[in-house]
């Protein structure tokens, strides 16, 4: 589990093909001596495992799936990367909780400077607008903030000074693709809600005939 506080921006050092997947190596002198094999790291919001760790550097192996799913396909030697180690029970929750596993990914459409700070208009599926609502939070590569607007298939999000000097967020494009992780109580909320009324439609739709009552032994 993680927060979505970023701890480094880290940088990648070189990426290898494995058949349909590929292994990364990420530089990162702040937190790769204190990452060890087997251990969950947040790159860009998505769980990775660390399988080779030297003090300076991390390697981790990114599946097919994974690839598909987020816009690491698209990375390159150099391209720089948000990183966060898994929490412990002493971690001070920061942000708020977050599986590293990534819901759909968002478009950048706008990005407005003003004299409060930084805010970022994110377009999406509408069909996870569900998910969202105005003052909850959501992680746009793994930094959690909190929702300022939402509409069907748009929410803006602000950046604090802080935020923006400490992440990537602030120097995206528009057009720019980020993966989206969603509110974990709001996407067990949405659960809990289509079973009640699955259960509701089965037992509305229940009508007493005589080939029913001949199955229950009447």
């Amino acid at each position: 589990m993680f927060t979505g506080i970023v701890e480094e921006i880290a940088v990648v050092r070189n990426i290898t093909s494995r058949g349909t997947g590929m292994t990364i190596c990420i530089k990162a002198p702040r937190i790769a001596g204190k990452i060890s094999v087997g251990d969950s790291v947040a790159v860009n919001g998505v769980c990775l495992t660390a399988r080779v760790c030297d003090g300076t550097t991390f390697t981790a192996d990114i599946m097919a799936e994974t690839l598909a799913r987020t816009t690491f396909y698209r990375l390159k030697s150099g391209h720089k990367l948000h990183l966060e180690r898994a929490c412990t029970p002493e971690t001070r929750l920061g942000g708020h909780i977050l599986s590293g596993h990534i819901d759909t990914l968002g478009t950048i459409e706008r990005i407005a400077h003003t004299d409060t700070g930084i805010h970022i208009l994110v377009s999406h599926n509408p069909a996870y607008s569900r998910y969202i609502a105005d003052r909850a939070s959501i992680a746009l590569d793994g930094v959690s903030l909190t929702v300022m607007h939402e509409d069907s298939g748009h929410f803006q999000v602000s950046l604090i000074p802080h935020t923006a000097n400490t992440t990537l967020l602030a120097t995206r494009h528009r057009g720019a693709a980020v993966h989206l992780e969603f509110d974990q109580l709001a996407k067990y909320a949405q659960k809990t809600q289509f079973i009640s009324h699955a259960s509701k439609d089965q037992a509305a739709t229940k009508t007493l005939t005589i080939h029913g009552l001949i199955e229950q032994g009447y």
